[in-house]
């Protein structure tokens, strides 16, 4: 009997491996690596402004898959466009439209592109003519023996004879001027621009509401954003669903100079990408853009003095998990602020999204002089990282906070750090120009901090100072201060408002420079000025307690804020369920509340890639009870069936974790971990904090297997605790 059964088993797993493994081969865009596309995205037509693209289709569904999918296209989101398109390719695979709004945002895959485009080109007989034609010019536009420029430019004259053969399809003027935009930034500049405004403008007379005020956003956005204003008040209005257009309107305000209207629409962001998070049960991290609006919304907090603000949300990004594969570009400050002064033209390598909130949380504590927040967060774990960047600012800011607390030992203590740091990099194979950089980021801070040096032994080295070009603007002021030097530091100061006129932390340390040169009428002057322009600036800054000394309190003590880092919630909740263990007891989410917990939700015993990620899960045991988190393995199988998972994996403590049944598959549907178009589970793998938010997740055909990576970044994130570890009011003035 126990060799049948045996043989028994080893028939389930053979069969369960088959359909495991071949439960999506019929899809052809297995291998994208957007994993979400097993999921169903919600159908949201509100919040994406109006778009109609009539295609041959035989459920109304599919229609409305496609024109979201369009008008996601149009606002700046490909992936979540993609989601679209594939779901209504799924919905009805012999739609050829739907394979052909697939090539279309699979267009840096080629050889996914040909073979989606072949997909639509296959079917392209059952179609309108109309459609036959989108579909002819995008299949020859995905040729790849053409060189770029050629297949670029044919593809445009393409879609401009599209719009002239159809001269009331809205969406070929749409995709023409997309075009254009796209040629553009591929280096083949557009010639009349006026015609690509008039293109637009034919657009919005015949659709008012249409994303096209996107594109003017990207037509005039970065040289003169002030005539694309008029487009982010459209976008602000009609695509409240669309975190990245919200997010590229509030970067047209601020390069505007309209900071309040530019913060609304980050916040409006961060609103639209909780939305999306609740509606299609997807974490904060696979939302389009949700990384970049988080660091623009605390960037530009930080620049109208709500600082305490931009600290909250650069600590949220802190607490992510380094999981994935996304990284972002560095924090695009001003070039005269500290960190990035050096590297502002410089290729730099990208950052997760814990060591972009890193380098972002340095940056304001420095900015504002915050020096002991600068040693508390030191001492904490909000720095850990093995990334050099991040050791080379870690470094760099304390000695910078020792240096403004007149802690001599503790200043050269980490000077010595960062000089044996430079010693030791040494060009990466992989990378030799990151290498290089690093190594120059590190002497530019070197050369700084032999400057502060000098200072505390008395010397005055104020040409070296004044000679400097790598030291940046805003720390010359505070070193010219330091030698007494205070004229030059106005004169300095002074510049920095200029190039900055609507930033808190430039006019404060203006106004500090005339106090600290003895001009008390020009300093209560400007500090007048600084007060009513930034009333909801945060009054326990140092500077600001410095100035109210002398000059008097903010004209607004406590005044009203908009909803601030409070709008931005990066975490869901998860989703209660009651489940039976293998003994048939009822086990409930509230029994593990009060500490963190790992569920993996796992295809049963018959799957042998969820047996492997057990498995990788077993030597862990010791660490995941040593960190008090709790490990919980949720199955398909029946109560009886998750005897099984101990019997194939050939011993009965290889999986030292609690099992739960979830034959009824309530609980993958709850936490998004189901395939809603072929009814099918997915893997899932959720960290949830003590609180029952969810800390990260994983969903996907897949199993998450960097079990090892996935202890270390939990422990890492539990250990920092549901607050940052100091008040700005701790700071002495």
């Amino acid at each position: 009997m126990r060799r049948l059964s045996s043989i028994l088993i080893r028939l389930r797993v053979f069969l369960f491996t088959f359909g495991c493994c071949s439960c999506f081969a019929d899809d052809p865009a297995a291998g994208n690596p957007f994993n979400l596309r097993t999921r169903q995205p919600s159908v949201n037509l509100t919040g994406l402004g109006n778009v109609s693209f009539p295609i041959t289709c035989g459920q109304r569904e599919t229609q409305q898959y496609f024109n979201q999918a369009i008008a996601q296209l149009h606002a700046f989101d490909s992936v979540q466009a993609e989601k679209s398109f594939n779901f209504a390719s799924r919905l009805e695979p012999d739609c050829a439209m739907a394979w052909w709004g697939l090539t279309v945002t699979s267009l840096e895959n080629p050889k996914l592109a040909m073979e989606f485009a072949r997909r639509a080109d296959n079917l392209k007989n059952r179609v309108s003519f109309r459609e036959r034609r989108w579909i002819e010019i995008l299949v020859e536009y995905v040729d790849q023996d053409r060189d770029e420029k050629s297949r670029r430019l044919k593809f445009l004259t393409a879609l401009d004879r599209l719009a002239t053969e159809f001269p009331d399809d809205v969406e070929a003027k749409a995709f023409l001027v997309r075009q254009f935009l796209n040629n553009r930034d591929a280096g083949f500049p557009i010639q009349f621009r006026s015609a690509v405004e008039a293109l637009i403008a034919q657009v919005e007379w015949a659709v008012p509401e249409h994303p096209i005020s996107c594109y003017t956003l990207r037509l005039w956005g970065t040289e003169q954003p002030s005539r694309a204003l008029g487009a982010a008040k459209q976008v602000r209005q009609i695509l409240f669903a669309s975190p990245p257009a919200l997010t590229a309107a509030g970067l047209v305000y601020s390069q505007s100079g309209q900071m309040e209207q530019a913060i609304d629409c980050f916040e409006a962001s961060a609103v639209a990408i909780h939305k999306q998070m609740i509606n299609d049960r997807v974490w904060f991290g696979d939302v389009s853009g949700s990384v970049e609006n988080q660091i623009q919304l605390a960037i530009h907090f930080s620049r109208m003095g709500r600082v305490h603000e931009a600290i909250t949300l650069a600590g949220q990004l802190i607490k992510i998990p380094n999981l994935d594969p996304a990284r972002v570009a560095a924090p695009p400050f001003e070039s005269s602020t500290m960190l990035l002064h050096m590297l502002a033209s410089m290729p730099q390598q990208s950052l997760s999204t814990a060591e972009a909130g890193q380098k972002l949380l340095l940056e304001l504590l420095l900015e504002f002089h915050l020096w002991d927040q600068v040693i508390a967060v030191d001492e904490s774990n909000y720095l850990q990282s093995t990334n050099p960047e991040i050791t080379a600012h870690r470094i760099y800011a304390i000695a910078v906070a020792q240096f403004g607390r007149k802690n001599v030992n503790g200043f050269r203590q980490q000077r010595g750090k960062l000089q044996t740091l430079a010693e030791r990099f040494q060009p990466f194979d992989d990378n030799q120009q990151y290498s290089r950089n690093l190594r120059q980021l590190v002497e530019t801070y070197c050369e700084e901090l032999n400057v502060c040096e000098q200072i505390l032994v008395g010397g005055r080295p104020s040409d070296v100072i004044a000679a400097s070009t790598r030291i940046p603007p805003q720390r010359k002021v505070v070193l010219f201060q330091e030698i007494g030097k205070h004229e030059m530091a106005v004169s300095l100061a002074e510049d920095l408002v200029r190039a900055r006129p609507q930033n808190f932390g430039a006019m404060s340390n203006y106004a500090g420079s005339l106090r600290l040169a003895g001009r008390d009428n020009d300093a209560a002057e400007q500090f007048k000025v600084l007060s009513s322009r930034f009333q909801n600036a945060d009054a326990n800054l140092p500077i600001v307690q410095q100035l109210t000394k002398q000059c008097g309190h903010l004209s607004a003590n406590d005044p009203p804020r908009s909803s601030g880092a409070k709008a931005t919630q990066i975490r869901l909740s998860a989703e209660s369920f009651s489940l039976q263990d293998r003994h048939g007891k009822a086990v409930s989410l509230e029994e593990f509340r009060g500490k963190p917990v790992l569920f993996v939700f796992y295809l049963g015993a018959g799957c042998p890639h969820c047996i492997e990620q057990l498995r990788s899960l077993a030597p862990l045991k010791e660490g995941f009870e040593r960190a008090g988190i709790a490990v919980v393995a949720v199955s398909t199988d029946s109560v009886e069936g998750l005897v099984d998972t101990f019997k194939v994996t050939g011993a009965a403590d290889a999986i030292p974790f609690q099992l739960l049944s979830d034959q009824a598959e309530t609980a993958f549907r709850a936490y998004g971990a189901f395939d809603c178009l072929k009814q099918k589970p997915l893997h899932g793998s959720f960290l949830v904090d003590a609180h029952g938010g969810i800390i990260w997740q994983n969903v996907s055909p897949e199993p998450f297997m960097a079990t090892r990576l996935l202890l270390s970044e939990a422990i890492r994130v539990l250990s920092l605790g549901d607050e940052l570890p100091f008040e700005l009011v701790r700071s002495s003035p």
